[in-house]
């Protein structure tokens, strides 16, 4: 990954955590959320109303893996 010209693979720099906002619409109402995301597997917001729109905009974007059902429950049904 490049970032500002930086390659943090080959770096001992790393992310520790990045804030985005999200601009949702929904109707006439606007609202934005801030989104604080910390590797390696964190996602942290207040309002969850939007949070289906938001985990799936993180994972078309690479920001987030998606979510792989558990083997305990699978064995369970």
């Amino acid at each position: 990954m490049r970032a500002l010209g930086l390659d943090l693979k080959k770096s001992r720099l790393g992310i520790a955590s990045a804030l985005i906002d999200f601009h949702l619409k929904n109707g006439a109402a606007e609202m934005t959320v801030p989104v604080r995301l910390q590797p390696p597997d964190v996602a942290s917001f207040r309002d969850h109303t939007f949070e289906e729109v938001i985990y799936s905009h993180l994972e078309l974007n690479g920001l987030r893996r998606a979510s792989r059902p558990d083997p305990t429950a699978l064995a369970a049904e």
